[in-house]
């Protein structure tokens, strides 16, 4: 587990057991900014998934948080 924070926002990332799964607790900056900043670092594909199963994101490519705020808006998130 670890705790992370960006600005006045801060969120709890966790490795899940199977180790193919991140858990990123919350919606704000804090939490879209270290999904984005996982995938840059990550050489595979990191889907993006919320907690309803209602949409599912590819963060490859999304290069800022506006970006990934306007791509959930978009699917309904």
């Amino acid at each position: 587990m670890y705790d992370y924070a960006k600005g006045n926002d801060a969120t709890t990332i966790r490795l899940m057991k199977d180790k193919e799964t991140i858990a990123i607790d919350g919606t704000g900056d804090a939490s879209l900014y270290a999904a984005l900043h996982i995938q840059a670092h990550y050489p595979e594909d990191i889907h993006m998934i919320d907690e309803a199963y209602s949409f599912d994101l590819v963060l490859r490519g999304i290069g800022s948080l506006g970006e990934l705020e306007q791509r959930i808006k978009d699917v309904g998130g």
